[in-house]
């Protein structure tokens, strides 16, 4: 489930950037990062420790290898994800400017800011100028496991 859902949050980044619809763009990134934080969540709670300990001994858990197996994700992977989310703000910005980049939006093709700006230093007026009709995306909830 994950996996699909970061899938679709990926797909409507690329969109929104190369539509340029930066309100779209900031609820994909949030959609892409909350389901993120709900993975981690997920395996901080359920996967056993170094040395197969329980992290919470209360709960039930499983192997890195299953968690892996089930969740698609390695334990590589879900750490990265971690040590990003530990300043959402940042990895936001970097989230939204990386999507910028691949959709060849550089600095220089991005309007100058007149007036208050929103991410990326974008208009609100021009921001609302170009924006198309939105999708709608949903930020998931944590895996069913």
């Amino acid at each position: 489930m994950t996996c699909a859902r970061l899938a679709q949050a990926d797909a409507g980044i690329e969109l929104a950037a190369e539509v340029r619809d930066w309100k779209l763009l900031e609820h994909a990134v949030d959609a892409k990062i909350g389901e993120q934080q709900a993975f981690v969540g997920w395996w901080d709670e359920h996967v056993r420790g170094k040395g197969g300990q329980p992290k919470v001994s209360d709960r039930e858990t499983i192997t890195c290898q299953d968690a892996e197996d089930r969740g698609g994700f390695s334990k590589l992977q879900v750490s990265r994800w971690r040590k990003s989310l530990d300043d959402t703000n940042k990895y936001r910005e970097q989230q939204i400017l990386a999507a910028l980049r691949k959709a060849d939006i550089g600095a220089g093709g991005l309007p100058a800011a007149a007036s208050s700006t929103g991410p990326c230093g974008v208009t609100h007026n021009e921001a609302a100028r170009l924006r198309l009709r939105p999708l709608r995306i949903v930020a998931g909830q944590s895996p069913e496991r």
